[in-house]
C-alpha cells in the first residue's frame, strides 16, 4: 500500500467518510516496525531542529513545536498503514456433476423398440444448464458421452476417480445415469461382502448421490449368435464343418433359423433346436474348390422386440489350402522333448507327420 493511499484512507477514517457499521480498523504495519520507524524519525527531527533567525519568541517556538508534532503524527499514521475492514458473505451455487454410463448395454432396446440411451438424452435435457456432464465406462472420462461402446462398466472406480478429481470439494450433487449393469470392483466387493457377512464401505463421493436407472425391468427379448467354430484353415475339395452356437431369450418358439454366408453369398440354412436354457447348435458341412481366405458369417433373424439386434450375426475367417505339409521327424533316442514335438505336430491337421 502506497503512502498516498494510506494517507487518504486515514483521512477518510478520521473524518468518518468511509466507516460503515460492522467494520473495524486494522494496521497493516507490524507494531515493532512502526515503533522503530517513529523513533528514528523523532531522532532525525531533534537533530535537525533549529529555530530560524528572527523567530526566537516563545509564541513562535510553541507554534513550531505544534507543527512538528502534527507532522510527526501524520508521518506515523502513514507508516502504520490503517485499513478499514468490512466482512461480508456471498453464497455461491454448488457444482452439479452428471455421470453417464457409456457401456454397450446402453444399446439394449426396450419394449418400445428404443435403446436405453435415448432416455439419457431426455433426462439431460431436464438438468440445470450449469451441470457438468461426464461419462464413464471402464473408467471416468472428462467429457460428455460421444457413444455407447465401452466394453465394461466400473461404477465404483469412476466414483472414486470423481472424488479425486475434485480433491475433496463439497459438491451440491452427483447424478448417475446408468442401466445398473456394473462389471467393476464395486460389484465384486458387494458379492464378496455378501458372502462373508461383512459390511461394504460406500465409495467416497463428495456430495449427495442420485441414480436414474434407464430401461424397464423385466426379461429381455433377444436372439444372438454366440460363437462360430470352424478352425483356422481347411483343405480344398475336402469337406469341413462350421459349427454355429446360438441363443434366444424371451422367444416364443423353441426353434431358431440359422443362415450361413460366404463372402456375402448364401451357403445354407438350418433350424436350431433350443434347450431349456435357450441355447442351440447347428453344423454346416462346406466344401470349397479354390484355395484362399474366405469370410463366413452366421446370422439369425431379428425377432420381434429384439433388444440387441447387433449381436444377431458373427463372422469367422477360414484359410483354404491345397495340400498338407509333410514333416519327417527323426531322432536318435526317445526323450520327453521328442515326444512333445511329435504330439504337437500330430495335433495340427495341416501336417502329415511321418
Amino acid at each position: 500500500m502506497s503512502a498516498a493511499m494510506s494517507l487518504a484512507q486515514a483521512w477518510a477514517w478520521l473524518t468518518g467518510g468511509c466507516c460503515a457499521d460492522g467494520g473495524r480498523l486494522e494496521w497493516s504495519t507490524p507494531p515493532e516496525l512502526l515503533g522503530a520507524g517513529l523513533l528514528l524519525l523523532a531522532l532525525a527531527l531533534l537533530l535537525g531542529w533549529r529555530t530560524p533567525a528572527g523567530l526566537e519568541g516563545a509564541g513562535w517556538r510553541a507554534a513550531e513545536r505544534l507543527l512538528w508534532l502534527v507532522g510527526l503524527g501524520l508521518a506515523g499514521l502513514m507508516l502504520a498503514g490503517p485499513v478499514w475492514v468490512m466482512e461480508g458473505e456471498r453464497q455461491e451455487e454448488g457444482r452439479l456433476v452428471v455421470l453417464v454410463d457409456t457401456s454397450r448395454s446402453m444399446h439394449v432396446r426396450g419394449e418400445d423398440g428404443e435403446p436405453r440411451s435415448k432416455q439419457v438424452a431426455e433426462i439431460l435435457a431436464k438438468m440445470p444448464k450449469n451441470a457438468e456432464v461426464l461419462s464413464f465406462g471402464d473408467g471416468l472420462k472428462l467429457m460428455p458421452p460421444l457413444g455407447y461402446d465401452d466394453p465394461e462398466t466400473d461404477l465404483g472406480g469412476s466414483l472414486q476417480a470423481l472424488w479425486q478429481r475434485y480433491a475433496g470439494e463439497r459438491l451440491s450433487g452427483v447424478v448417475v445415469l446408468t442401466d445398473g449393469l456394473d462389471r467393476g470392483g464395486l460389484r465384486r466387493r458387494l458379492m464378496d461382502g455378501g458372502a462373508g457377512g461383512e459390511a461394504i464401505p460406500a465409495p467416497r463421493i463428495g456430495g449427495p448421490l442420485t441414480i436414474y436407472q434407464v430401461g424397464a425391468p423385466g426379461e429381455l427379448v433377444d436372439a444372438a449368435v454366440l460363437e462360430v467354430v470352424a478352425g483356422g484353415y481347411a483343405f480344398v475339395h475336402s469337406p469341413f464343418h462350421v459349427d454355429v452356437i446360438v441363443e434366444a431369450h424371451g422367444h416364443t418358439s423353441r426353434r431358431l433359423t440359422v443362415s450361413l454366408n460366404r463372402d456375402g453369398q448364401p451357403v445354407g440354412t438350418q433350424i436350431a433346436e433350443l434347450d431349456d436354457q435357450g441355447r442351440g447348435k447347428v453344423r454346416f458341412e462346406v466344401t470349397e474348390s479354390r484355395e484362399g481366405r474366405y469370410l463366413y458369417e452366421a446370422s439369425v433373424p431379428v425377432i420381434p422386440r429384439d433388444a440387441i439386434p447387433t449381436n444377431n450375426s458373427a463372422s469367422l475367417a477360414v484359410r483354404l489350402v491345397r495340400d498338407r505339409v509333410r514333416v519327417l521327424q527323426v531322432c536318435g533316442a526317445p526323450s520327453w522333448d521328442q515326444k512333445f514335438l511329435r504330439l504337437f505336430l500330430k495335433e495340427d491337421p495341416g501336417i502329415d507327420l511321418v
